[in-house]
């Protein structure tokens, strides 16, 4: 009886006193409770699950990386054709190079203003040119947040994805303005620009996931509106990771456009599915 009685009190009882204690003796803060400080609702940071994402399947960066060598071979064609470019790595200011869409950040730019008075031969080739980078772009964007979503994506929401994001990136190429950026001289007026162009983009940051996984035309950008409310903090932080990184990877010598596609562009689709995601499921 009393052999019985002693049995149940060791092991039940035993061992929530050796293992159930979080106190340490030498005041260092338990792994539990470090993991349980560094997660919200159960799930790790934003870049700490999209790094985990990314090392369980290296396929994600593969679209970008094609995406960048055509990039690259477009930059090329323009430094050698006779057609009027600009820089698309100014040294002489900060640069955020973000867009509303994953991509990388090019060495060379064409406005389309340079290309009105154009006789035809050299018009098509100008403009297929643009195209078909812009193109590129929005087939590695796809496939790679359809790749790292939990969901399948349809094919009919790539289409209207890709035809987007060429729409977005020719009718941004209407100028010569590409991204946020501000000089010394101009800096009061240039930060009022830059805050009232970060707070739409923080807003939109979600549209091109949410036109991949919502219904309709003009929903996916509610949607993505929506969701940025009580988020703006951690969107902004990525959004500008993202772009200043794709600024900074740009300016490497010779293979700068590859690996900013590559790195910026495949980091920025992916977090893009990891934010709405949490905004899903929250």
């Amino acid at each position: 009886m009393s052999d019985g009685r002693g049995g149940d009190a060791d092991e039940p009882g035993s061992k929530p006193s050796e293992s159930g204690d979080s106190s340490v003796p030498d005041g260092t803060e338990p792994v539990s409770s470090a993991r349980s400080r560094r997660s919200r609702n159960g799930r790790p940071p934003v870049l700490d699950s999209v790094a985990a994402r990314l090392r369980a399947d290296p396929g994600l960066w593969v679209p970008f990386f094609l995406a960048g060598w055509l990039l690259l071979g477009a930059d090329l064609l323009r430094e050698r054709d006779p057609l009027p470019l600009v820089s698309g790595i100014d040294g002489a200011t900060i640069h955020v190079a973000s867009a509303i869409y994953p991509t990388g950040t090019t060495v060379t730019r064409r406005s389309l203003g340079a290309l009105v008075d154009l006789q035809l031969p050299w018009l098509g080739y100008a403009l297929a040119l643009e195209v078909v980078a812009v193109a590129a772009v929005g087939v590695a964007g796809w496939l790679t947040m359809a790749r790292a979503s939990d969901v399948p994506i349809g094919r009919n929401r790539g289409l209207v994805y890709v035809c987007g994001v060429v729409l977005v990136g020719l009718g941004s190429r209407g100028g010569d303005a590409g991204g946020f950026e501000y000089a010394a001289e101009s800096l009061p007026v240039g930060l009022a620009v830059l805050a009232l162009a970060l707070f739409v983009a923080v807003r939109l940051l979600l549209a091109p996931i949410t036109v991949l996984r919502e219904r309709g035309l003009l929903a996916p950008i509610g949607a993505s509106w929506r969701y940025a409310r009580g988020r703006g903090f951690a969107l902004l932080g990525i959004l500008l990771l993202v772009g200043v990184g794709s600024w900074l990877l740009a300016r490497v010598p010779l293979v700068g456009t590859v690996l900013s596609a590559t790195l910026a562009g495949t980091v920025h689709a992916v977090s893009l599915v990891d934010l709405y995601e949490r905004c899903v499921g929250s």
